[in-house]
């Protein structure tokens, strides 16, 4: 079991001071989430929420994850593994994006599943309670995803392949791995990033992208229909978000311009003489150095290789 590391107990949501989860007007729309009881329909998937359990149910192919007790994670054939002080985003294809964050861990080290935030699109709900005494509080179903998403941090992160059992953590090279058996190790740590939300920058889904591309290419011959599906639709949906990150308000090119024209503004300020300002002036390159790469993996290589991919579709 890995240690406790205290430096990661403030980052998620529900550690912040006076934060709670957001309230906004209920949504009109019907077109994402709709909420039965203790189950948020997604669409493809049920999303339910009991006491200490938050279980991810494929109505397409009969299968499910589940996050439970102190908190451990289940799947249906057969994983099993755990989590202690992270918060678990699971990255579901049809744009669903579930963060699972856990208690305060106690002084025998055990924790429980808090709070359950359920992203698509621009709706969200927040589902807090889930283990402490009283009922699980179902918050209203709101246009709120990017407030929501800054609220929760991602934690490590899985994506489910095309069934939900078949989960894989995706590192910041775009390495794919499988979690696969009974995992003696934490998933703690391991970070990973989200292809949804808010969270994700152009440079991250690209390298998304990348994984799904390489698992694409080690597609058999005999493939199903669901199988290529399942992998163009989440190609797809990484293609859309990398439209959208330029125009999101929240995005991280947008806090990356306003950082490096902060900077800019010091810089301007101070003489190549005064303390600090070789430091700074290396800090501005470096950022404006890593936008740019951002700009050139997201609509550049990333467009020749959805091209790519897109004729290769066209001919099966």
């Amino acid at each position: 079991m890995t240690a406790v590391n205290a430096s990661n107990m403030n980052s998620r949501f529900h550690r912040a001071a006076g934060v709670g989860a957001p309230q906004l007007a209920e949504s009109t729309r019907n077109d994402a989430l709709k909420r039965n009881g203790n189950t948020i329909d997604t669409g493809r998937y049920d999303v339910t929420i009991v006491k200490d359990e938050v279980k991810i149910f494929d109505k397409d192919t009969n299968t499910w994850v589940k996050a439970w007790g102190d908190p451990h994670l289940n799947t249906s054939d057969g994983d099993a593994t755990h989590f202690h002080y992270d918060n678990l985003t699971i990255d579901l294809p049809d744009g669903t994006k579930v963060t699972i964050s856990p208690t305060e861990v106690n002084a025998n080290g055990v924790s429980w599943v808090d709070k359950v935030a359920i992203m698509k699109g621009d709706q969200a709900i927040v589902v807090e309670n889930v283990h402490g005494s009283g009922a699980i509080q179902f918050g209203p179903i709101a246009d709120n995803a990017a407030l929501v998403d800054q609220l929760f941090a991602d934690g490590t992160v899985l994506r489910a392949g095309a069934e939900v059992d078949d989960l894989h953590f995706v590192n910041a090279d775009g390495k794919e791995t499988e979690l696969a058996g009974d995992l003696l190790v934490t998933l703690d740590d391991l970070g990973g990033y989200s292809a949804l939300g808010v969270n994700a920058d152009a440079e991250h889904v690209y390298a998304d992208l990348n994984g799904l591309f390489d698992q694409y290419d080690r597609l058999p011959a005999n493939a199903s229909d669901e199988e290529v599906k399942a992998i163009t639709a989440q190609i797809d949906q990484r293609l859309e978000r990398i439209g959208g990150i330029r125009t999101a308000g929240g995005s991280t090119f947008t806090k990356m311009e306003m950082e490096i024209a902060g900077l800019q503004k010091k810089l301007d300020r101070m003489s190549p003489e005064d303390p600090g300002y070789s430091e700074l002036a290396q800090k501005l390159q470096r950022k404006q150095q890593a936008l740019d790469r951002a700009f050139t993996l997201a609509f550049e290589t990333t467009k020749k290789r959805h091209d790519l991919i897109m004729a290769l579709l066209n001919n099966l």
